[in-house]
């Protein structure tokens, strides 16, 4: 919070840091009320800002889970850095419970909840794998190392770039052409996107990105008639097929 020079955050610098947590809704009442009270101590005027945040403050909702889990967070980091496996008792979204050997690779943020990313040790996977963290009911580190080359190692930053909803699947490179109300949000949303050149015919913007296939599938449906998949073929039939599914419903 101070560093040894004697800087330290502004008013406006912890008011910013107090409306990023509350909106981000990753903790539980108790971790949120504590993170709050101490960003709240270094103020100079402490009660301007309990009573600019005190509203948005009362009316704050938890994760469903509302599980205490910055000391879990800190443990998988470290299990992450010192590149240890892990048995993990893991409780899927349909209920089920499955164990697992892990290779804990990296620890993400996305819309509400917590990540680890990492690899199944029995499991011939060519891509990651995504555990929600306050769906673990065991994690247990091991003294068994794993090592990874340097050119394979994960970056949380590259995969953040790539992945939407937390969804993996193949990483892919898609184009597909955008005519909504904002390409600047588009290129955004997608940080590996870039406009590539303008549609002959129509002068639309035909955008290529390399993204996971599954999650950012969800994303561009959300984007109703405003914007087509045009590459690759394969990806492009993909999505037909979901909107002829979708569309059977409604029928």
């Amino acid at each position: 919070m101070i560093n040894p020079q004697g800087f330290k955050f502004s008013d406006k610098d912890i008011f910013a840091l107090s409306k990023i947590i509350l909106e981000s809704r990753a903790f539980s009442n108790n971790e949120l009320n504590k993170i709050l009270a101490i960003l709240n101590s270094q103020c100079e005027d402490n009660e301007l800002l309990r009573k600019i945040i005190e509203n948005e403050k009362f009316n704050y909702v938890p994760p469903k889970h509302n599980k205490n889990i910055i000391d879990f967070i800190w443990k998988i980091s470290v299990s992450v850095q010192e590149q240890k496996l892990v048995h993990a008792k893991y409780q899927r979204q349909d209920g089920r419970i499955k164990e697992y050997k892990l290779k804990p690779l990296g620890l993400v943020f996305s819309e509400y909840y917590f990540y680890l990313v990492g690899e199944i040790v029995v499991k011939n996977e060519n891509y990651p794998i995504v555990f929600r963290v306050d769906r673990f009911e065991k994690y247990d580190i091991t003294e068994e190392k794993f090592s990874m080359q340097y050119k394979d190692r994960f970056e949380e930053g590259e995969f953040h770039k790539k992945i939407q909803f937390m969804y993996t699947g193949e990483l892919r490179s898609i184009q597909f052409k955008f005519w909504g109300d904002s390409l600047e949000a588009v290129l955004d949303r997608l940080p590996t996107s870039k406009v590539i050149k303008y549609d002959e015919k129509d002068n639309k913007p035909i955008i290529q990105a390399e993204v996971y296939g599954e999650g950012v599938k969800r994303w561009l449906l959300s984007q109703k008639e405003f914007l087509e998949v045009l590459k690759p073929e394969r990806y492009r039939n993909e999505i037909k097929d979901t909107i002829r599914k979708m569309y059977e419903i409604y029928k």
